[in-house]
Formats: structure tokens, C-alpha cells, sequence
């Protein structure tokens, strides 16, 4: 795994990008997962930092408050807009994040000689912390062409580690929760009632749209594979929890079943029940941008193929407490879902991350966890999702 960045021991280093890193601040329990290629230009202890961007007209900068500063976040938005005299066309809006007070506005200002437009965050953090403020802008004549990687910056935020499984505060603004619908799944002979809010495609769809043209910003950089992992990390985020109540009720109906038929490595049982029903899926391959099926559509009988197959497997089975991995490959043009369990030594198919050894699963074949075809072992040409 990628180390963890700490604000707190950060120098101020101009010329070093921030590359596939989580930065988190101790003192404050907040992550930011950012694209790659910003540097971090200024900072105030653990209060402010400002990052500029290696090749994007865009800076980000975060502040935090006392609690005492500030009564709500829509004070903190306010305030601090006014003193940078921005306007904020549209208002700002109010609402509820990870159960935390909220405030969203997109605002235009000046600098100097130059016109900036973008969007500000604000919240309050968790266990009465104090507030959150995050800005992400870019020059005026360039900032159409920088909306979705704008609001790529802010849905990375994350108030504590809970959040980094949870649907961003940008995806919750633009679909806040809503009613269920019930669907009835089929896995392993068994009929499983499951119920997923009625919007959960429609807002997974967004953020896969939204983190691919983040992606292909970086389709001629040296930070392409970082970018293909932060794109498949965004993803994950916010499909873990709109596929939580999916998973629980799996769970529920599967693990008994699994833990009879081999109650030694039931967990291995399992997995190899949900792979035999990915392999059943409907091959297709999107005809979006991204050419990545959501997973609430899957669930419910949408085609998809490899990636969006290999995801589901991992966001379903780390709901059921097992420790997942997504390998991607270049040169294969493929993609297989991992699980740390243990196969058969020497006979199974499994990839060692950081000392983990994960079993792999061919999602789009017919044949048994830990069997890869032998045209793709080459263990150096996958690259593994990091920080899923």
C-alpha cells in the first residue's frame, strides 16, 4: 500500500508532485485523494495548504477552523468568499454529508491581474473538530475545461477513514439519498432479495463519466498508471457504499451455504460462489466514454465486462470482511479480481502486493478461482489498484 502522506511533517517543497498518495492530516482526520501532479506551493503549520498543479491551470487549497470560529459551514463559506470579494452566482447551497453540516458554491473572484472561477467546500468535521474549507479553481478562460477535474479535487475529500468507503460530498450533493427498490438476485441456486436506492446507477454513472475524463487527461503523462489507479479508487468509493445493503444481503444468504460446503475455507467457498455468478453475466462492452459498466447495474442484469466485473467481486467481498484486490493490465487489455485466501501452493494463480498474496479470478471465462490463461500470467504486466 501506498504510504500515507501527514500534513503535519510536510515540507514546502515547490518542484516535487504529489503523486498516487493519500494525504491525511493527524491532526485533523481529513484525506484528500488528489489527481496526480499537484505540488504543494505554501502552508501554515497544519492549518493551510496550497497545491498547484503540474499541468492543469488549477490550485487547490484546504483550511481548517477551531470550532469556536465558526457557528456552521455555510459561515465558513461565506466568510471566506467575502474576503476574497468572490461572487458566487448561484448561491450557495446547504446540505448534509456523511451527517455533517454542509455548504456548496461555485464562485468567480480576482487576483492580481487574473480572473479565476471554481468551486468551495465547506464542512464540519467529525467528534467537533472544527470546520473544513476546500477550494479548487482555475484561470477563467480555461475553467469549462477544468469542471470535472474541479470537482474531482472536492469529491476526494474524505472526513475521516470511514468516508474513504463512502460516496463523496460532491456525488452526495448531486443525489442525496433516496427511496429503494427491491430486486431479487440469483447466485449459487438461491433467490436473493435485495433492495438499492432507485438513483444508485444514475449517480455511479456520474462519477465513472467524471473520473474517466479525469483519466484521460493523463493518457501522454508519466503519471498514467497513478491516474488509472486513483480512477478505479474514485470508482470504488462510491460504489461501496451504494452496494452495501447488496453485499449484507448476499452475505446473509450465501455464508451459511458456502461454510457447509467447506467449512474450513468458507470464505474461499464463497468467493468462488460469486465468481461463478460474474461469470455468468452477460458479456458487453459500454458504449459510454468510459466503456465501464456501474455496478448498481450489473447487480440488476446490465451487460458489463472485465474491469466493472472484477470491482463488483472487490467491493462486494471487502463488505464481507475479506481483504480484495483489482489487477489491470496494459499489455493483456484486461482486468481480474484478486482475494487474499489461500489456494492450493504452486498450483493456484495468485499476484504478492506489499507481502499479501491475492488469489486471482478470471470474471469473463468459465473456470475456477486461481486459474489465469497462460498467456497473461506475466505477473509484472497487471498493475495492482492500490488503496481499495
Amino acid at each position: 500500500m501506498n504510504k500515507i502522506k501527514i500534513f503535519s511533517l510536510l515540507l514546502i517543497i515547490v518542484t516535487t508532485p504529489i503523486n498516487a498518495e493519500l494525504l491525511h492530516s493527524t491532526s485533523w482526520g481529513y484525506t484528500l485523494d488528489l489527481p496526480e501532479g499537484f505540488e504543494l506551493e505554501t502552508n501554515n503549520d497544519t492549518i493551510s495548504y496550497q497545491f498547484k498543479h503540474a499541468f492543469m491551470p488549477v490550485t487547490t487549497i484546504i483550511k481548517t477552523y477551531e470550532p469556536e470560529q465558526y457557528k456552521n459551514a455555510n459561515t465558513v463559506l461565506t466568510t471566506s468568499l467575502s474576503q476574497l470579494k468572490a461572487k458566487t452566482p448561484d448561491g450557495i447551497a446547504d446540505f448534509t454529508w456523511r451527517n455533517t453540516d454542509s455548504a456548496l458554491a461555485s464562485f468567480t473572484m480576482n487576483l492580481g491581474n487574473k480572473s479565476y472561477s471554481g468551486w468551495a467546500f465547506a464542512c464540519t468535521l467529525p467528534l467537533k473538530k472544527g470546520t473544513a474549507l476546500l477550494l479548487a479553481y482555475a484561470d477563467a478562460e480555461k475553467a469549462n475545461d477544468c469542471q470535472q477535474f474541479l470537482l474531482s479535487v472536492l469529491d476526494s475529500f474524505s472526513i475521516d477513514n470511514a468516508a474513504l468507503r463512502a460516496s463523496g460530498p460532491i456525488s452526495t450533493y448531486a443525489y442525496p439519498e433516496t427511496d429503494e427498490n427491491l430486486y431479487t438476485l440469483n447466485i449459487a441456486d438461491t433467490r436473493i432479495p435485495i433492495l438499492m436506492e432507485k438513483t444508485a446507477a444514475e449517480a455511479n454513472e456520474l462519477v465513472i463519466e467524471r473520473e474517466y475524463a479525469v483519466l484521460g487527461l493523463y493518457a501522454k503523462s508519466p503519471l498514467w498508471k497513478e491516474a488509472w489507479q486513483r480512477y478505479y479508487r474514485m470508482i470504488y468509493r462510491d460504489s461501496f457504499r451504494r452496494l452495501q445493503k447488496t453485499a449484507f444481503s448476499i452475505y446473509n444468504a450465501l455464508f451459511p451455504i458456502a461454510k457447509t460446503n467447506n467449512p474450513e475455507h468458507a470464505k474461499h467457498e464463497l468467493a468462488s460462489m460469486l465468481l461463478k455468478w460474474t461469470q455468468s453475466f452477460q458479456y458487453e462492452r459500454e458504449k459510454t466514454h468510459s466503456d465501464f459498466e456501474n455496478l448498481p447495474s450489473i447487480i440488476t442484469g446490465s451487460g458489463s465486462d472485465c474491469d466493472s466485473r472484477a470491482m463488483l467481486l472487490a467491493v462486494l467481498l471487502a463488505q464481507m470482511h475479506c481483504k480484495t484486490m483489482v489487477f489491470v493490465s496494459v499489455e493483456y487489455s484486461h482486468a481480474l479480481f484478486g482475494i487474499a485466501i489461500e489456494g492450493e501452493k504452486g498450483k493456484q494463480a495468485s499476484i504478492e502486493v506489499h507481502g499479501v498474496s491475492y488469489l486471482l479470478g478470471e470474471t469473463t471465462t468459465n473456470i475456477d478461482i486461481g486459474m489465469v490463461a497462460k498467456e497473461m500470467s506475466d505477473a509484472s504486466k497487471w498493475i495492482p489498484i492500490l488503496g481499495i
